[in-house]
């Protein structure tokens, strides 16, 4: 049954360079990436299939701090746990084949930023804010302003994880969030439906 989902490749373990083991499995939503996708469903006129990817993140289960992860499985599941098949290889003998992906549960405080931009896009095109999606509003800004001036955590993922003191990415993204949510926030009651 369709959920509104949207992915970031439709099949898992297509290494980076030919023959490496960078080869991640990318079969699900990431929230930065669907800001993207958003913005271009809007842009071709399928505002029905954006509706659709709202209504899957109005659904999506935050974590307990009630922050979003950085991805979902397509049914909104939390736990991607990986796993390799070594009885398999992928693209032209490329091994390990990855099912789930291990960087799940990685905070990279850019996504506040990413689920308000793709909150605000949508309604200013649809020209109104669906009640399931003020929560999400309230609690994304609300972890934004808990993080945002701690040490910033990487917005891009990297293996194993580490923490650069000085990247910048992340703490923008929180602070996009802060910044964003004043728009909607400014209509007050009016902007819901």
């Amino acid at each position: 049954m369709p959920t509104g989902a949207t992915v970031a490749a439709l099949t898992t373990s297509l290494p980076e360079t030919p023959g490496g083991e960078r080869n991640w499995d990318y079969r699900y939503t990431w929230i930065r990436d669907t800001t993207f996708t958003l913005r271009a469903l809007h842009l071709l006129q399928l505002d029905w299939e954006a509706d659709e990817f709202m209504q899957f993140i109005a659904d999506v289960e935050p974590a307990e701090d009630g922050s979003l992860q950085i991805m979902y499985g397509i049914d909104g599941r939390r736990d991607l746990t990986e796993t390799t098949r070594d009885d398999l290889s992928g693209y032209a003998g490329a091994r390990p084949v990855r099912i789930g992906n291990g960087t799940f549960d990685q905070r990279q405080n850019d996504v506040f930023g990413a689920i308000l931009d793709s909150i605000l896009l949508h309604t200013r095109k649809s020209e109104r804010l669906p009640r399931r999606l003020w929560p999400i509003v309230e609690t994304q800004a609300t972890c934004a302003a808990r993080v945002w001036r701690k040490l910033p955590v990487p917005c891009r993922v990297s293996r194993p994880q580490k923490i650069k003191p000085r990247l910048k990415g992340s703490k923008a993204g929180a602070k996009k969030a802060l910044i964003g949510i004043k728009a909607p926030a400014q209509g007050g009651e009016a902007g819901k439906e």
